[in-house]
C-alpha cells in the first residue's frame, strides 16, 4: 500500500511580509567635517523606544563638508546650495510622509534655516505646511568666534562654510531673520510664511557655539550639559540628547499642523521699543512669562522665564555661574 509522503513538491509557499511606515519622520543633519555618524549613539536609543518608532521613522541626512578642496574640478558647496540639497532630500526621500521634524547640530541648524528661508523667498510655504517642529541643537546662528583669528589668518583654508560660520555672515544672518520673521512669528500660513515652532538647545560647556549664538532670539530657548561635542553624547537611554529629543518629537506628535482658523500654532509675539531699538519677546500664552530682552545689538540683558532662568543659572548662563 503506498504511503503518502509528507515532502513537499513544488516551490515553497509564498511568505507575504506587510512593511508599514510610520506616519512621520525626523530628519537629523549633522554639522560641519561630520557626518551621518554623528547621530549613531542617539539614533540607536530613539529607535528602541516604541513610542517613537510607532511615530516617526529617523533618518540622517548627509552632504557635502570637507576643510579643504584640494581638486579644482570639485567645489566646496556653501550653505544655500546645501539648504538646495537639503530640500531635494525632503521631497524625494521623504515625500511619503505627512509630517517631518528637522533636528539640526551645528552647522547643520544652519542648513535647516537656509532651507525654510529659501523656501518662503520662492513662495512655497505650502509646501511646509507638514513640517510640525525644527529643533537645533548647538546651532552657530550668530556665528562662532573659536579660534577666530587662527582662522582668518591660514591663507590655504578658503572654505565658504568655515566663512560662513564666522560672526555677522551675511547670508547666514539673512536668512536667521526671514526665519524669525515668517516662521517663528508667522501668524498663519500663506505662499511666505509658515508657522512652526522652533526649539533652540546651547551647550552648557560650549566654548564653540556659545550659549547667545545657539540661542539667539528664538523665544524659549534653553541649554542642556556638555560642549559642541558631547551635546550629542548618549551612552545611557537617560541621557540628555535623548530625553530632550524624545520630548521634542512627543510635541511634534501631538502638534496640531494647522488649525482650522489658520492661524499660528506659535504662542509668541515680538515687540520692538521704537525708543531704544530692544526687542522683547512676549508670550501670548498668559501662563509663561516674558521670554527674554535681547537688544538690538544681540546681547541678551535678561531671562524672563523663571524655570529657563533656572535652568541655565544650574548649567552657566549668561548671568549664571561658571
Amino acid at each position: 500500500m503506498p504511503v503518502a509522503s509528507t515532502h513537499q513538491r513544488g516551490p515553497p509557499p509564498l511568505e507575504v511580509f506587510l512593511v508599514t511606515k510610520a506616519p512621520s519622520v525626523a530628519v537629523f543633519v549633522h554639522g560641519f567635517i561630520s557626518g551621518a555618524h554623528t547621530w549613531t549613539e542617539v539614533l540607536s536609543h530613539l529607535e528602541s523606544d516604541p513610542q517613537v518608532v510607532s511615530e516617526f521613522d529617523l533618518k540622517a541626512h548627509s552632504y557635502d563638508t570637507r576643510l579643504f578642496g584640494w581638486r579644482p574640478d570639485r567645489r566646496i558647496p556653501d550653505i544655500p546650495t546645501l539648504g538646495e540639497d537639503l530640500k531635494s532630500f525632503l521631497e524625494i526621500e521623504c515625500q511619503e510622509y505627512e509630517s517631518v521634524v528637522l533636528v539640526g547640530h551645528s552647522m547643520g541648524g544652519l542648513i535647516v534655516q537656509q532651507y525654510l528661508a529659501q523656501m518662503l523667498w520662492d513662495n512655497c510655504g505650502a509646501k511646509l505646511n507638514r513640517v510640525r517642529r525644527i529643533v537645533l541643537l548647538a546651532c552657530p546662528t550668530n556665528g562662532s568666534e573659536f579660534l577666530l583669528s587662527f582662522r582668518k589668518s591660514v591663507p590655504f583654508l578658503r572654505n565658504v562654510q568655515e566663512k560662513m560660520l564666522r560672526p555677522h555672515s551675511i547670508t547666514v544672518t539673512r536668512a536667521h531673520k526671514k526665519v524669525m520673521q515668517d516662521v517663528v512669528f508667522a501668524k498663519e500660513r500663506s505662499d511666505g510664511a509658515c508657522p512652526i515652532p522652533v526649539a533652540a538647545y546651547a551647550g552648557t560647556s560650549d566654548n564653540v557655539v556659545p550659549l547667545a549664538s545657539a540661542q539667539s532670539d528664538f523665544p524659549g530657548a534653553t541649554a542642556i550639559s556638555g560642549d559642541h561635542f558631547s551635546i550629542l553624547a548618549a551612552p545611557r537611554a537617560t541621557s540628555r540628547i535623548v530625553t530632550a529629543l524624545k520630548y521634542e518629537l512627543h510635541q511634534a506628535a501631538n502638534h496640531e499642523v494647522g488649525r482650522p482658523d489658520g492661524q499660528a500654532t506659535n504662542d509668541y509675539q515680538l515687540e520692538i521699543d521704537p525708543a531704544s531699538g530692544d526687542r522683547r519677546i512676549l508670550s501670548t500664552d498668559p501662563m509663561q512669562p516674558l521670554v527674554r530682552l535681547q537688544d538690538r545689538d544681540g546681547r541678551i540683558s535678561d531671562i524672563f522665564d523663571r524655570s529657563l532662568a533656572r535652568e541655565l543659572l544650574r548649567g552657566g548662563g549668561p548671568d549664571g555661574p561658571h
